[in-house]
């Protein structure tokens, strides 16, 4: 996985019912290594949350990227053999 958008999220008491998308897009490379699976972790800050949700343990969430490169070859005469 290359990069998570946003790498943070969150919910307040004006958003907590307001869902919220996070990207995650995958390396692009000229390497063809099909889908690649990875782990999210979702935490709560103790820090930073209100005090009914520290105890709330941390949950993962499993995501697929697909890769977009394909094998292949181009061939182009540059000179005619005959």
């Amino acid at each position: 996985m290359k990069q998570l958008l946003p790498a943070t999220v969150t919910f307040t008491s004006a958003n907590w019912d307001t869902a919220q998308v996070v990207t995650v897009t995958g390396v692009d490379d000229d390497i063809i290594d099909g889908t690649v699976n990875s782990t999210i972790t979702v935490t709560v800050v103790d820090a930073i949350s209100d005090d009914d949700f520290d105890a709330v343990a941390d949950q993962t969430v499993s995501v697929s990227t697909t890769d977009d490169d394909v094998a292949g070859f181009t061939i182009t005469e540059t000179e005619s053999g005959y």
